[in-house]
């Protein structure tokens, strides 16, 4: 939980623009892999028991200018995530700047803000 805080905090202190920079550095996929692989932990087993859907993320801003894609398949309960396309036909597919993503699971930017100003998808 420290090492969260401090992150998050290192975050919402970052200058204009270097977050962006890191986040096209070999960090990025230890970062997005932070952000998407501990997401099965925080899945509520029961209230997800009928569910049976794939979100699927792709994360802009790629030195390349690419896009990282990662699924988050729920299932009877159970929550996988994978780096790439696995299913078929995601139910929704959510398009963000991998610097928005990183202020959104840091609690640095508000959901809704960022979806009406249009930095997700």
């Amino acid at each position: 939980m420290r090492l969260a805080n401090g992150f998050a905090q290192a975050v919402r202190r970052s200058p204009k623009g270097q977050l962006e920079r890191v986040l096209r550095t070999p960090v990025r996929h230890a970062v997005l892999a932070g952000i998407f692989l501990p997401m099965p932990r925080f899945l509520d087993q029961r209230a997800a028991r009928d569910v049976d859907a794939t979100a699927r993320w792709r994360i802009t801003g790629r030195s390349d200018g690419g896009a990282d894609v990662w699924d988050v398949m729920i299932r009877d309960g159970r929550c996988r995530v994978r780096r790439g396309e696995f299913a078929a036909q995601p139910r929704v597919t959510i398009t963000a700047e991998a610097a928005e993503l990183v202020r959104l699971a840091t609690g640095n930017s508000d959901p809704m803000n960022a979806y009406f100003r249009g930095r997700i998808q």
